[in-house]
């Protein structure tokens, strides 16, 4: 196993531009958004 702790530095961690990449809880039968894009991908990768 292998465990590491990280400091995130720049408030980016997910390649669809938010903050992490558990963005989504499911409501019933839906998977909903929980946290908003804080920069658009396309900026970020071309």
């Amino acid at each position: 196993m292998i465990l590491l702790k990280v400091e995130q530095i720049g408030g980016i961690a997910c390649h669809t531009g938010r903050k992490s990449c558990f963005f989504q809880k499911l409501d019933k039968d839906n998977w909903v958004n929980v946290s908003k894009v804080l920069k658009d991908p396309k900026a970020i990768y071309g």
